[in-house]
């Protein structure tokens, strides 16, 4: 019996596959336990579209982000944190603050995952960060400043 493999299982197959699989096994288990379906014409059908759809998103989403990454290619970002009496900061400001200070100060919604494994930065000043993004090199600059909020 030929089932499409609707949840990714190591010894059956990846989500997507049609295989051929004995039929008391896929009507007693693989059917039921939401694993397989049956590989009927409709079926086949609605996982191409649906494989069509997923496609045409990643390409839409590719798009999108190479535009946000030449937008944000040569710009200045200021991040305020808390220091101690010799300067050095209390925490470090890493991807996630990074994608924080992007999305307050320019209105663009970046995933910290896109930036990579960049270094934590852990002293005031200027710092230079480059990365690569699907392909395409940005280069921005951070400004970090003392945060002169003072508890009472």
């Amino acid at each position: 019996m030929k089932v499409i493999i609707i949840k990714s299982t190591p010894a059956i197959g990846l989500r997507g596959e049609i295989k051929n699989i004995s039929d008391g096994y896929a009507r007693n288990f693989l059917i039921p336990q939401g694993i397989a379906l049956d590989a009927s014409k409709k079926n086949v059908a609605r996982l191409e579209a649906e494989a069509n759809n997923v496609n045409q998103s990643l390409v839409q989403n590719k798009s999108q982000l190479k535009q946000l990454v030449h937008q944000l290619n040569g710009k200045v970002i200021k991040i305020a944190s808390k220091v101690n009496k010799a300067g050095t900061l209390y925490g470090s400001i890493g991807p996630i603050e990074i994608c924080q200070a992007i999305k307050e100060q320019f209105d663009y919604n970046l995933d910290p995952a896109v930036l990579g494994k960049i270094q934590h930065l852990k002293h005031l000043g200027e710092h230079q960060i480059s990365c690569k993004v699907d392909q395409t090199e940005v280069n921005f600059k951070i400004i970090i400043q003392a945060n002169n909020e003072t508890s009472a």
